[in-house]
């Protein structure tokens, strides 16, 4: 069969590629979902995973988050901060609301709308996306313990790329097991490298 042949009985087929149907292809370069909607797209991982140690979840049962036009917090306004900002405005429309207590307060991210806080607790309040990028100093560890985090709303996401000392980790154990807020993403911990000894099995 030609591969354009092969290629179209694969869209006609449903959801499902097989092996078998990408050697039949030779010449194939990449594959694409086409189409309107999203909603055969598995998202929402944390809570699908945690499902899925009990039985197999069924692909509309995956409901994800969506950040188009949501605010993004961020903390920490330089190089890092200000490319996230960028991707998250660019890419999303997102809302962006941005503090850091050591940049001038005009002359910042002239080319790219935003909220300019007074306050880390302003950001926290308002974000439905909360990105830290700021170093780890004596007033950086530590500053977003329980008592911060669950002034967050209950939908939002925390991601820590900055310091894992920046967040405590106990703290936002607790705040995610009472649902205080939807999720976190960690590109580094308290102790680096982490240890099983610490974190269990990862």
């Amino acid at each position: 069969m030609h591969w354009r042949q092969n290629a179209k009985a694969l869209l006609n087929r449903g959801s499902y590629v097989t092996a078998a149907d990408i050697a039949s292809c030779p010449k194939l370069v990449a594959i694409g979902k086409h189409g309107e909607g999203i909603d055969n797209v598995a998202r929402g991982i944390r809570s699908i995973t945690t499902q899925q140690m009990a039985k197999p979840v069924p692909k509309e049962m995956c409901n994800g988050r969506t950040v188009h036009g949501r605010f993004i917090g961020i903390i920490g306004m330089g190089n890092f901060g200000r490319t996230v900002a960028e991707i998250f405005y660019g890419g999303n429309n997102a809302r962006i609301v941005a503090y850091d207590a050591y940049m001038p307060a005009t002359g910042v991210w002239e080319h790219l709308p935003h909220i300019r806080a007074q306050s880390v607790e302003e950001v926290i309040t308002q974000a439905d996306v909360l990105s830290l990028h700021l170093p780890l100093t004596k007033e950086t560890r530590g500053m977003l313990s329980y008592a911060e985090i669950k002034q967050m709303k209950p939908d939002a996401i925390l991601i820590n790329a900055a310091r894992g000392d920046i967040v405590d980790e106990a703290g936002l154990e607790r705040a995610l097991s009472k649902g205080h807020i939807w999720g976190a993403g960690l590109n580094c911990h308290e102790q680096e490298p982490p240890s099983r000894e610490k974190y269990g099995a990862f």
